[in-house]
């Protein structure tokens, strides 16, 4: 099975929350991806200037931007370019010619941030995006050169936490950035243009790596379900008595600590039960 060669190119000043390292040394179905090293420099001057906002066109991206040979003849070949600078249309990403993508942080970072959501989620959701559609391009017998028509005729207004969503709001990202998934309407549309429903399958699995840190995911699951932080509550209180009780000795009066105990586990039921409704 052939694979996408991804190429990831920090362009100008990229923060250090952003670890671009750590995705090459990650493993993936449909592509792999090499770390450009030396650091591409967007030009001094923008020009796109209104009402004290300013940006970067495409025509100027893709006129400043260099172009990557193919790591191989005939082979299939992605650039990102990664920057945190606000681009045409207050776009977060741009297809510029030429297999080149520029992808942007600006703004999207705040919206991540305040999630807790690695910044790397951002980028390794993007890359499906545009993998999966050159794959499609090459199957289906088309020359296999990325266009801004072909991101348009897949994605969906209606959120979906899928990779294909629009996010008309760039708040919108965070549903695409934690455990995303490619939706069925999607999957059909992929399995037409010739990617394999098993591919798709793989790609899914895939997806679900993308977390929160174990930290902020704990968090997250106790504020979606502030029973579980109760019976946590109630357990630690049932351990530190009995260790209390021991400590000092005092383990004569086995009733309180089963009291404890049975108040405990009941706090426990109570609380998966609530769990369990509400995912049903």
């Amino acid at each position: 099975m052939e694979k996408v060669n991804v190429r990831l190119v920090p362009t100008g000043s990229i923060f250090k929350e952003l670890d671009v390292n750590r995705i090459c040394k990650w493993d993936f179905c449909l592509f792999q991806v090499e770390c450009i090293q030396e650091r591409c420099y967007l030009p001094q001057k923008s020009d796109i200037v209104e009402d004290d906002l300013w940006a970067y066109s495409d025509v100027l991206l893709e006129a400043s931007l260099p172009v990557f040979n193919p790591s191989k003849k005939n082979s299939l070949d992605l650039t990102l370019f990664i920057l945190d600078a606000p681009i045409e249309d207050n776009y977060l990403i741009r297809i510029i010619g030429h297999n080149r993508i520029v992808l942007t942080y600006y703004d999207a970072r705040e919206f991540l941030l305040k999630e807790n959501i690695p910044l790397e989620n951002y980028l390794i959701s993007n890359i499906y995006t545009f993998v999966l559609l050159l794959l499609a391009k090459f199957r289906s017998g088309q020359e296999p050169v990325l266009t801004p028509d072909d991101e348009n005729d897949i994605t969906h207004d209606y959120r979906e936490g899928c990779i294909y969503d629009m996010c008309g709001t760039k708040e919108d990202i965070v549903y695409s950035c934690v455990k995303p998934v490619i939706c069925k309407v999607c999957e059909k549309y992929l399995t037409e243009k010739g990617i394999k429903t098993e591919e798709i399958n793989d790609v899914n699995k895939e997806l679900k790596r993308l977390e929160r840190t174990l930290y902020y995911s704990v968090v997250q699951e106790l504020k979606a379900f502030p029973f579980i932080a109760f019976f946590l509550s109630c357990f630690l209180a049932f351990c530190m008595s009995v260790i209390a009780n021991f400590a000092t000795g005092n383990n004569n009066n086995p009733r309180l600590i089963i009291w404890i105990f049975w108040f405990a586990l009941v706090a426990g039921c109570f609380a998966w039960r609530m769990k369990t409704k509400k995912h049903l």
